[in-house]
């Protein structure tokens, strides 16, 4: 019963089509890859406009800082992808299943996405460089 619940949530992440999706919104995620994805500049300036405190650019700035130490440090690993993307969807491919992502599901604005050869995670919000580097050598540590 755990397992059918734990698949459950896994895949109630994923949208399985979307009329709205064009190919030039959609990454092609390889297995092996790391994928840190924020919000596009028209998309923070809408979000910024009602953010009197400015608490949004706090978040991007953080997460901007710390996802592109990663980015230059897991770049020099040639075993697997690092990439920092704005893209809307994200089509994973596990187990010969195909899904796509879309990161507007979530209220979070910034996040992770790791994708190993026969599953995947997706970490939303931000963390710190150490925080996020602990959680992909977990994941990854398990393929």
């Amino acid at each position: 019963m755990k397992q059918i619940l734990f698949i459950t949530v896994l895949l109630s992440a994923f949208s399985l089509t979307g009329n709205s999706q064009s190919s030039s919104d959609t990454l092609l995620v390889d297995p092996n890859s790391i994928i840190f994805f924020t919000i596009t500049q028209v998309e923070f300036d809408s979000l910024n406009a009602s953010d009197p405190k400015g608490g949004l650019n706090e978040v991007i700035s953080d997460f901007d800082f710390y996802a592109s130490r990663l980015v230059d440090l897991l770049s020099k690993d040639t075993t697997r992808s690092v990439l920092y993307t704005d893209h809307r969807f994200y089509q994973l491919t596990i187990n010969r299943t195909n899904f796509i992502f879309d990161r507007l599901e979530r209220d979070a604005n910034v996040g992770m996405i790791l994708n190993g050869t026969d599953r995947h995670k997706i970490s939303w919000g931000v963390g710190t460089d150490v925080d996020m580097m602990q959680t992909i050598d977990e994941f990854f540590k398990k393929e």
